[in-house]
């Protein structure tokens, strides 16, 4: 199913829509521009929205990554979470905005972690305490709770969970219990993806592994003729992994498989590290994490590639064309999970929606970009607002400057935040791009949010750790 514009092809609108905002950006006219006209039943977004700089000391990755929730929301407040650098440490700062006063408190500085890599999770339980897990590049996850309710500045003392970890993702269910999601790190072994739960009053579980890398079934690529070349040094793994809780207590997780493939086996989706990611994927529990499915089918834990069902792309990397990016996960009426992914080709890249309908998963693409003058691509952050419409923050580049190398990491210059908003019904209602100097990456949305969600980003090449960190309010 194609993503349209009534009686025009959404192709047409955005190719016109940029050419619109390049004009308007550099006569200076606005601070959030609305580059689509939206559908005939869909309201124009006012052009009065702008960004605001919560911090000038940001970290590289200030607002990274999307497995992590970085807004919490109560009926009186707004918490953000972000990751500063000062007199060379890296510190989790939290932020509060008042919504009756309509002002912002000043920054509390958590903890500081070990390196850009440490930034945290947050989530509000039932009664207004705040909690947030954060901190390791490959140590133990940090968690500390509020000890005030919808208050930042004190804290309980922090408590550590696993160990070799990395990218915490929290989540809080309606009866209070924590979820904890992260990748588990193992030298010379497959690196895998842990479950972590915490009941209130109790201590945290001691991890639960889902999945597993494929590392060691890398040696099923040995040949006579090159047996030295096809080896790999560990089973490094990126998943960008998410997790959310649905209403009748399902347990939904997403998540892509970027792995180091054999040495020497390029193909035409890995990186320069010869990396890739080669699938997209999504496993469920309806029985607190007891037994786990993927797809229709049972699958044992932890589970490799080989058992899982493959939303977007195949495990024989053979035959896979495009690197697969993947957006966190949320779910439609508190039901239905969706997620947005990316397919980054050599000289392109494709912005897709994956959902689930009747319990199948269903694709379409949100972007044809062979007509457009830039390209979208993941990291991409989403959230429904309670009109049930989803909001998409994606990366972009234009067309002219796209290099697969520059999606992520130390080479990215060039990028720009996307936002799109989607109906109902699968067809655009708005786009619009902030109005903040280039480069912005690493959006987060809110994963939970009311009418109006909230997006922080990160502005800044993503060798510097003098960025700035914005915030902006969508309606």
């Amino acid at each position: 199913m194609q993503l349209m514009e009534v009686g025009r092809p959404f192709e047409a609108i955005i190719t016109e829509q940029t050419i619109l905002f390049e004009k308007m950006r550099k006569m200076g006219l606005i601070f959030l521009s609305v580059v689509g006209c939206c559908m005939a039943q869909s309201k124009t977004t006012s052009p009065t929205l702008k960004p605001i700089l919560l911090s000038t000391d940001g970290s590289s990755r200030a607002t990274a990554y999307i497995d992590s929730n970085k807004i919490a929301e109560t009926e009186n407040f707004v918490f953000v979470t972000y990751l500063d650098f000062e007199n060379g440490e890296y510190l989790i700062k939290v932020k509060r905005f008042d919504k009756e006063e309509g002002k912002w408190s000043k920054p509390t500085a958590i903890d500081k972690v070990e390196d850009n890599h440490g930034g945290g999770s947050i989530v509000v339980d039932s009664k207004g305490y705040l909690h947030i897990a954060y901190g390791p590049h490959i140590g133990p996850f940090y968690y500390r709770s509020s000890t005030e309710k919808e208050q930042i500045d004190s804290w309980e003392e922090r408590i550590s969970v696993g160990s070799n970890m990395t990218y915490p993702s929290l989540v809080i269910s309606k009866e209070d219990k924590l979820y904890l999601l992260g990748r588990h790190s193992i030298s010379r072994g497959p690196w895998g993806l842990y479950l972590f739960t915490k009941e209130k009053g109790k201590d945290w579980s001691n991890g639960q592994e889902l999945v597993r890398s494929n590392y060691i079934f890398w040696k099923d690529f040995y040949t006579a003729d090159n047996p030295k070349n096809l080896t790999i040094k560990n089973g490094y793994t990126r998943w960008n992994k998410s997790i959310a809780l649905a209403n009748d207590g399902t347990i939904h997780i997403s998540f892509k498989n970027y792995e180091m493939l054999p040495r020497n086996y390029k193909l035409e989706f890995t990186d320069k590290r010869n990396g890739g990611s080669y699938f997209v994927s999504h496993i469920y529990s309806k029985d607190d994490g007891e037994t786990w499915y993927s797809g229709n089918k049972n699958i044992p834990t932890p589970a490799y590639p080989k058992d899982l069902e493959i939303i977007s792309g195949g495990l024989d990397i053979k035959r896979v064309k495009a690197n697969h990016g993947i957006s966190n996960i949320v779910l439609k009426n508190g039901i239905d999970p969706y997620f947005v992914f990316s397919k980054e080709e050599m000289f392109n890249s494709g912005l897709f929606l994956a959902y689930m309908a009747s319990g199948q998963w269903h694709t379409t693409q949100i972007t044809k970009d062979a007509d457009l003058n830039a390209v979208y691509y993941c990291p991409a952050s989403i959230t429904f607002n309670d009109k049930g419409e989803l909001w998409v923050a994606a990366t972009s580049i234009e067309k002219e400057k796209y290099n697969r190398n520059e999606l992520w990491g130390t080479e990215q210059k060039h990028s720009f935040v996307t936002v799109f908003k989607i109906s109902q019904d699968h067809n655009i209602d708005t786009v619009l791009v902030p109005k903040v100097p280039r480069p912005n990456w690493l959006p987060s949305i809110s994963h939970f949010t009311g009418p109006k969600p909230k997006l922080l980003l990160t502005q800044g090449e993503s060798t510097s750790d003098k960025t700035k960190v914005y915030y902006l309010e969508m309606e």
